[in-house]
This record gives structure tokens, sequence and C-alpha cells, in this order.
């Protein structure tokens, strides 16, 4: 298992006890974008924003995922 997979099912298993944790997510998200899982941060961006709205972080590492991902026509917010 590679040393980001491991990182993922730590973050995973924080998540699942503490849900709403935005720090954690925060954290898995970088650790998805390195690892090229675009689509997995994007929804957790998007559960951040579900939780608090005016996390102005969440949003831009939900446009980072989307450019990345080759989608930037829809990076520009909602």
């Amino acid at each position: 298992m590679e040393r980001r997979d491991e990182a993922i099912t730590l973050l995973n298993e924080k998540i699942a006890k503490q849900p709403d944790l935005i720090a954690m997510r925060i954290l898995r998200i970088g650790v998805l974008l390195d690892a090229n899982r675009f689509d997995e941060a994007i929804a957790d961006a998007g559960k951040i924003i579900e939780i608090d709205a005016q996390n102005v972080q969440a949003y831009v590492l939900r446009a980072n995922a989307l450019i990345q991902k080759g989608e930037k026509e829809n990076a520009g917010g909602e």
C-alpha cells in the first residue's frame, strides 16, 4: 500500500467517526488531489461547503480539483 493510500485510509477512519470535521476533509482533499482522485476531492469539497458555506478554502480546493480534472469551465463557482 502506498503512503498516499495509507493516509487516505487513516483520514477515512477519522472522518467516519466525525463526519463534520472539516480539517480532516481538507487534509484528505490534498491527498486525493495528489493521487489524481479528482471526483473524490470534488465530493469532499462539496461536503465541506454543505457543512460551512462560508469556507473559502473548500471553494478553492473544489475549483483546483475541477481544473486539474480538465473542467476549467466549471471551476468558476455555482
